[in-house]
């Protein structure tokens, strides 16, 4: 089965409303949605966790609220792929994240990270790294952006500009 997922960080914002319309319209059809941190909005939280199979972690800038409701660390199973999610919720320069996502999450076949809101999709030591940038193209990313995440014999990604 090849499973679309739809990977998002870093979207500040406060509800669904705020989001693109192509990236709402995609969200629709997915089989499975994470967020890998800074929501911003308690609300924007809400809605998401109504979406098929959504699985999220908190962030840097997440307040309290979203922070009960969510670790700083995700670890799941699906179709016999690991998948790891953190933000990092520490936050901290980005240079050098991957090391520092690769320490958090360990040994996993894809790698979900957010924090730099700057996408990038690559393979490091039989990992497959996810970052979406931001959806809102909040500073300092240069675009919006979100990925797509497709479990296949071989996990794939590719990252969507709005």
């Amino acid at each position: 089965m090849k499973l679309k997922i739809i990977v998002l960080s870093d979207t500040h914002c406060g509800s669904l409303d705020e989001l693109p319309k192509p990236l709402t319209e995609e969200l629709e059809g997915a089989d499975m949605v994470i967020h890998a941190g800074d929501y911003t909005g308690l609300r924007l939280l809400e809605q998401l966790s109504r979406l098929p199979g959504f699985r999220g972690v908190y962030g840097n800038i997440d307040g309290e609220d979203v922070r009960r409701r969510l670790r700083p660390v995700e670890r799941l199973e699906v179709e016999g792929v690991t998948i790891g999610v953190t933000h990092p919720a520490s936050g901290g320069p980005p240079f050098g994240i991957r090391g520092r996502v690769r320490e958090i999450l360990g040994n996993v076949n894809v790698a979900i990270y957010g924090h730099t809101h700057r996408p990038y999709v690559g393979e490091e030591m039989g990992t497959l790294y996810v970052n979406p940038g931001s959806a809102t193209g909040h500073f300092p990313a240069l675009s919006r952006t979100y990925a797509i995440l497709r479990l296949k014999e071989k996990p794939e990604a590719e990252i969507v500009k709005i």
